[in-house]
């Protein structure tokens, strides 16, 4: 899904931050409306979804992160571990993530 959605903004040139979430809807909500499958969150609906672990639908976009979960009608079918990138610069070595700056990964550390 993720590389379609790439091939997508940059092909329609939707690059925009509002063009982006429009771009993430055109794969994700809008087929299922069209389709007229109930889907959201809410109680009896089923539990299909993919988790990435990124900050926003932006983000998913840029990075295209491999699926952390993906759960299918209500049980994990998939999941993969994340990948850790480490930086050796100065004698040191250091884990660091490519998400926003500020943003703090699970172990704490900023990137």
């Amino acid at each position: 899904m993720l590389d379609a959605l790439s091939m997508l903004v940059h092909v329609a040139q939707m690059t925009g931050r509002t063009e982006l979430y429009r771009a993430y809807e055109m794969v994700t909500m809008n087929p299922a409306r069209a389709a007229e499958v109930p889907w959201g969150i809410k109680e009896g609906l089923p539990a299909n979804f993919v988790v990435f672990d990124c900050e926003d639908e932006a983000e998913a976009i840029r990075l295209r992160p491999a699926a952390r979960w993906v759960v299918r009608g209500g049980r994990v079918v998939a999941e993969t571990q994340p990948a850790q990138s480490l930086v050796h610069h100065g004698g040191t070595t250091r884990p660091v993530t490519f998400t926003k700056e500020g943003s703090a990964n699970k172990e704490g550390v900023v990137a």
